[in-house]
């Protein structure tokens, strides 16, 4: 204990302590994005020949030096501070161990990592590599490294492409994350040549994943950039408590319906069909696992990657109740207070366009399973960090 106490005073008194620090964080943030991103694509098939382990690894090395980075570089108020922020990832790490799921633990130590550096350089940082990966994972599929996944919907003779990622939808879902990471960078003020750019994505994701979704979801970020003054009024207007009640009502009505459907219901089996199946395998999931207080281990057959045969399809793919399934309760409270201190964070430090893009986040999350996946959405990461750069000017 005296030995870390003393190291832990060098450190305090180095002159250079802020700008090593940064460079950990962002060597942690790096080789965990890059990690991540590779487990989402078909080289996961070559680290199952050389070993699975090996890339969750190189994950528990980025993990390690984020928490070297929180320990020893970040600056803490007092020991309450950290003992709490301690306590909270061992009830995370629980619901890790139990769930086999690690995103939700590695998410919250990086947020802690991050903790005041500037959160428009980590985004910056955050587009440069997804593009990168992105066009190499193509790239790979190109070269004829990895498999591509051709995929057809049940009654469509269109095909669907993921150019290297497990599934089509995974694919959109990239590029969907991607895009609003970039319309916030931009503040949501975008010139004609960006629009029409966001138009051609668009119209990429629709022909080449056949995702309508995320189709959906860039068509709408087009429209709030657009009349971003108007909607930066209109939240104000609205405030902080009515944001969060309007999401946190969608979001217990989803699950609630989830947990009562039945395939008697003819107004269930609409919407079960309007959300290809969500209510199905979410209820599925309540009857044969039901909910934990620390989280369990499910075992899904979801449709990307490779199959030998034929397999019974199970995949919760609504990342709320996929939280709350895995995870257990501890996890979906905890995910519940992120989302209230956000948009009252967001909110009272005028950084509309953090707000907007962790809407965004949330509203595509009640169809997909991205929410916690720091590869996709990174919204997360700018709740200690400095905003300074999205303030609005405009109150």
């Amino acid at each position: 204990m005296d030995v870390l106490m003393t190291a832990m005073e060098k450190i305090k008194n180095n002159p250079n302590r802020d700008k090593v620090g940064k460079y950990i964080f962002y060597t942690a943030f790096i080789i965990y994005l890059v990690t991540h991103f590779l487990m989402g694509t078909m080289y996961v098939y070559i680290f199952y020949d050389i070993g699975l382990s090996i890339p969750y690894r190189i994950m528990m090395v980025a993990v390690a030096l984020a928490v070297i980075k929180i320990l020893f570089f970040n600056r803490i108020s007092n020991w309450q501070e950290l003992t709490i922020e301690i306590l909270v990832g061992l009830l995370l790490a629980v619901t890790a161990i139990n769930s086999q799921t690690m995103d939700l633990l590695y998410y919250y130590i990086m947020i802690l990592a991050a903790k005041d550096l500037d959160f428009k350089q980590i985004l910056k940082v955050f587009i440069y590599i997804e593009v990168f990966m992105l066009l190499f994972s193509a790239f790979s599929v190109y070269m004829g490294w990895i498999l591509e996944v051709v995929n057809m919907r049940t009654g469509n003779a269109g095909i669907r492409l993921s150019l290297g990622s497990v599934y089509p939808t995974d694919l959109a879902a990239r590029i969907f994350y991607i895009s609003l990471a970039y319309v916030t960078l931009k503040k949501f003020k975008l010139k004609l040549p960006e629009y029409i750019s966001l138009l051609a994505i668009c119209a990429f994701i629709y022909f080449v994943t056949d995702t309508k979704v995320d189709t959906l979801l860039i068509l709408l970020l087009i429209v709030i950039s657009a009349f971003y003054n108007t909607v930066t009024e209109l939240l104000y207007r609205i405030g902080a408590n009515t944001i969060t009640l309007v999401a946190g009502a969608v979001v217990g009505i989803e699950i609630v319906l989830t947990y009562l459907y039945t395939a008697n219901s003819r107004i269930f089996s609409i919407m079960d069909r309007v959300l290809s199946g969500r209510l199905k395998y979410g209820h599925m999931a309540f009857k044969d696992y039901n909910v934990t207080m620390f989280g369990q281990f499910i075992k899904e057959h979801a449709n990307g990657g490779i199959h030998k045969g034929k397999f019974n399809y199970f995949f919760i793919d609504v990342s709320y109740l996929r939280v709350l399934m895995f995870g257990g309760v501890v996890a979906f409270v905890f995910l519940v207070i992120m989302l209230i201190y956000s948009v009252n964070k967001f909110m009272n430090d005028k950084t509309i366009c953090l707000l907007v893009a962790l809407l965004f986040a949330a509203l595509s999350s009640l169809i997909d399973q991205h929410l916690m996946e720091l590869s996709y959405n990174i919204i997360f990461i700018a709740m200690l960090t400095n905003n300074d750069y999205f303030k609005d000017k405009l109150v």
